[in-house]
């Protein structure tokens, strides 16, 4: 799939289809049905605390969830920089 990181500081990923991003994190990953929400709570449900985007090459990323603790982790070691 063809996206590209956008908005300031690279806060965001958007695909040249969004439908496609879209479809493929809510319900090919997900498994969300058309009009469910997704929560927090619900990604606690499933053990994931967020989306993590890595720099594979400089054209490739990979999208990968990350486990609950995982965006304190983060957090905490940018603060220790």
């Amino acid at each position: 799939m063809q996206s590209k990181v956008c908005q300031d500081g690279g806060k965001a990923l958007m695909s040249y289809s969004n439908r496609e991003l879209g479809q493929w994190i809510l319900r090919d990953v997900l498994k969300l049905k058309e009009g469910d929400l997704l929560t927090y709570e619900r990604l606690q449900i499933l053990g994931i605390d967020s989306v993590r985007i890595d720099n594979i090459d400089n054209t490739n990323f990979e999208i990968n969830f990350a486990g609950i603790g995982s965006y304190e982790q983060f957090k905490n070691m940018s603060e220790k920089k």
